[in-house]
């Protein structure tokens, strides 16, 4: 019987990628054809949000705008938001969540060649992170009731952030890790060229956790302050005005992180590098 049949193969490839091996290429591959499904989702959830306010088919209505609607306003199903369109907004998530899955395993096959016990805290949280935001595709931003007097919203806001402690701290988590490993650190001696760790000490492993860091950073400053002026101006406290707007940061911090993401894996040495004496992190 034949093993090299298009459906073997094809069944083989599936595989390959749900255990998280990939090739250079085929990582790239990856990365383009899962992003273009999240945006292509979210694109079409936007494209009904708009449509929804421009038919004028509630009062309230709004037209969606990164200064006033946070990311979930798209996968609302309320009257005044997106009633005919947040189920692709949860398609999106969930994707996201399926999306992690392979990513995860490939991130953390590799980071425990650092520290295993560390590789596994890391891929913990990215987990988290991805059960979460498939939550938050199940219980969208809505005001409508899901049980007696608890409604969707609040089971929204608690799912969402989890999501956002795992996906955040997942990542940042593993820039710590290869914080030992920083050239740009005072005083750093790169390790020895036969430890299997010489292969993380490169700047583009680095810089997207800079990146990260530093968005998330000024986002909270941004937002702190706005905290401390806001009724000086005479402003509602919520979205926020301008730069003080938390639906800005919160898409800035999105995008942020979703590029972050692909940077640090594209930059993962693709090849696992054999364990050695000195690899071992005291």
């Amino acid at each position: 019987m034949n093993s090299n049949t298009p459906q073997n193969r094809l069944l083989a490839g599936t595989a390959a990628i749900l255990r998280g091996h990939f090739t250079p290429r085929g990582l790239a591959c990856y990365f383009l054809a899962g992003y273009t499904l999240i945006a292509g989702l979210c694109l079409t959830a936007y494209g009904f949000y708009q449509a929804h306010y421009h038919a004028g088919h509630h009062p309230d209505a709004a037209p969606y705008s990164v200064f006033t609607s946070t990311f979930s306003f798209l996968g609302s199903f309320d009257a005044r938001k997106n009633p005919e369109g947040w189920l692709f907004f949860s398609l999106a998530l969930w994707t996201v969540a399926l999306f992690l899955v392979p990513l995860t395993r490939y991130i953390g096959r590799r980071m425990a060649v650092i520290h295993p016990a560390g590789a596994t805290a890391g891929m913990g949280l990215l987990l988290l992170g991805a059960g979460a935001i498939a939550l938050v595709g199940v219980f969208p931003d809505s005001g409508q009731d899901f049980v007696a007097d608890l409604h969707y919203g609040k089971i929204h806001n608690l799912v969402a952030l989890l999501a956002f402690a795992g996906l955040s701290f997942g990542p940042l988590w593993f820039g710590l890790m290869l914080a030992r490993f920083n050239p740009f650190r005072p005083g750093h001696r790169p390790p020895d060229r036969d430890d299997a760790r010489a292969a993380f000490h490169r700047p583009a492993l680095h810089l997207p956790f800079f990146l990260l860091a530093g968005v998330l950073t000024t986002a909270m400053c941004f937002l702190i302050r706005w905290e401390c002026i806001y009724r000086r101006l005479g402003q509602p406290h919520w979205p926020g005005v301008g730069v003080y707007a938390f639906p800005l940061w919160e898409w800035l911090y999105i995008l942020t992180l979703f590029l972050a993401l692909a940077w640090f894996s594209l930059a993962l040495p693709n090849q696992i590098p054999a364990p050695t004496p000195t690899s071992r992190v005291p």
